[in-house]
C-alpha cells in the first residue's frame, strides 16, 4: 500500500481565512464604536466588550489551535501552519488590547492588562504562538508549530476556565501595583517564561519523535533551539528577578524576603543555570537534556501558576480572589 500523500489546501481556504481575520476585524471595530459613549467609572464588568468577545475570541483560538494539529496529518505545509498559528495570535492580541483599552475607560488611570493570571496568561499566549511563528521561519519546517499548538491549546484551556472563575477582565490594582514597575517588571518576566515555554514545546517535539521513531536529528535539532531559547530566557528571568526586587523595596520597604513567590522564582533560577552548566559542558546526552528542559519547564510552571493558586503571600494578589 503506497504512503498517504500530503494534502495541500488550495486559494480558498486562505481567501477563507482572510475573509475570516477581516470580518472579526470589523466586528470588533463596530463593537469599539458603538461601545465608546457608554463606558466609564460606573460599567459593570459583564457588560465590557472584551467580557462580551471572550467565548468567541478564545473559541476561534482554540479552532485555529485544532486546526493546527490537523494540519500535521492533514496538509503539513508551511503556508497552513502559519496562517492558523497567525490567527491565534491575533485573537490573543485583540483580546489584549482591548482589555488595555478599556482599562483607561473605566478605571482611574489606564494600566497595562499584567495585573491578574487572565491577564499575563494572554500576553504569554501572544508571546509563544509569535515565537512558534519565528522558529518556522527560521527552520522552515512545520513540525515546531505541533509543539506550540499542544501548549498553546493548554493555555486557551486555562484562559476559558479563568473566564468561567470570573478572573477575567480590567480591575482596579492594590496600592503596590500601582506603579511604573508593573509593566517593565511582569513584561519582562513573563517574556522569560514565553522562552522557556518554547523551549518546552520545542523539546517536547523531539521526545515524541525520538520516542517514535528513534529519530536522533529531529532530537539533536530540538535540544538545540530549546537550549537557545533557555539562553534567551535564562538573562530575562535574573533581569526579572532583579527588577522585582527593587520593586519590593519601593513598595515593601525590602529587596527579598523569602515570599513562595520569591523562592520559587529563586529555585527556578537554579534549575536552568544548572541547565546552561550541563549543556555547556556536553557532558549530558541530548535525550537527558531535553527531559531536563521539561523537568525546568514544569518548575516553572509551578513558579509562575501554582504558587499564586495554591500558596499565600506578598503576591496573592495574583492569584485567584
Amino acid at each position: 500500500m503506497p504512503p498517504l500523500q500530503p494534502r495541500h489546501l488550495g486559494a480558498p481556504f486562505y481567501r477563507a481565512l482572510v475573509l475570516l481575520v477581516l470580518a472579526m476585524a470589523a466586528g470588533i471595530a463596530a463593537g469599539v464604536w458603538w461601545q465608546q459613549p457608554y463606558l466609564g467609572p460606573l460599567t459593570p464588568l459583564p457588560a465590557l466588550l472584551s467580557m462580551i468577545l471572550i467565548p468567541w475570541l478564545l473559541g476561534v483560538g482554540a479552532l485555529a489551535v485544532l486546526g493546527r494539529l490537523l494540519a500535521a496529518w492533514w496538509a503539513p505545509g508551511l503556508m497552513v501552519s502559519r496562517s492558523l498559528l497567525l490567527l491565534t495570535a491575533v485573537v490573543a492580541t485583540w483580546q489584549f488590547g482591548l482589555s488595555w483599552w478599556e482599562s483607561g475607560k473605566i478605571l482611574a488611570a489606564p494600566q497595562v492588562p499584567l495585573t491578574n493570571l487572565f491577564e499575563v496568561n494572554v500576553f504569554l499566549l501572544i508571546l509563544l504562538v509569535l515565537g512558534g511563528l519565528w522558529l518556522e521561519w527560521v527552520e522552515r519546517t512545520p513540525a515546531w508549530g505541533v509543539g506550540v499548538a499542544w501548549l498553546a491549546g493548554a493555555v486557551l484551556a486555562f484562559l476559558a476556565w479563568l473566564w468561567g472563575a470570573e478572573q477575567a477582565g480590567p480591575r482596579q490594582v492594590v496600592p503596590a501595583l500601582q506603579s511604573y514597575w508593573l509593566p517593565i517588571h511582569v513584561s519582562v518576566t513573563m517574556l522569560a517564561y514565553a522562552a522557556f515555554t518554547l523551549a518546552a514545546a520545542v523539546a517536547g517535539v523531539g521526545l515524541w519523535q525520538w520516542y517514535r521513531r528513534r529519530a536522533l536529528a529531529m532530537l539533536c535539532q530540538a535540544e538545540t533551539w530549546a537550549f537557545r531559547a533557555i539562553s534567551l530566557g535564562f538573562p530575562l528571568l535574573t533581569l526579572g528577578i532583579f527588577l522585582g526586587a527593587l520593586w519590593a523595596y519601593e513598595a515593601w520597604g525590602g529587596y527579598w524576603s523569602w515570599d513562595p513567590k520569591e523562592t520559587w522564582a529563586l529555585i527556578t533560577w537554579l534549575i536552568y543555570a544548572a541547565y546552561l552548566h550541563a549543556r555547556l559542558q556536553r557532558r549530558l546526552s541530548p535525550l537527558a537534556l531535553a527531559w531536563w528542559v521539561w523537568a525546568g519547564f514544569l518548575v516553572m510552571l509551578f513558579c509562575f501558576l501554582g504558587v499564586n493558586i495554591f500558596l499565600s503571600g506578598l503576591h496573592s494578589y495574583g492569584g485567584l480572589i
